[in-house]
């Protein structure tokens, strides 16, 4: 989402651990620390047993390339 302002698009995420009842206190962003500024957009979710990997395409360096993050 945009939340971080700028226009620049980034992927996070939240978990619950007993079936929705409770969250963690705040989301989790995937995509930092790729090198510089950029666009993160069209995430997919990947169950891999208890955790997720999380696919997105991302364009810090000026071309959109894929990115693999965990999300456990």
């Amino acid at each position: 989402d945009y939340r971080s302002g700028g226009g620049i698009g980034d992927i996070y995420y939240n978990k619950s651990t007993d079936a929705g009842v409770t969250w963690m206190a705040q989301d989790r962003c995937l995509d930092v620390n790729l090198g510089g500024p950029g666009d993160s957009a069209n995430p997919a979710l990947i169950p891999c047993g208890s955790y997720f990997l999380v696919a997105w395409e991302d364009s810090f360096d000026g071309g959109y390339d894929i990115y693999v993050g965990s999300a456990d």
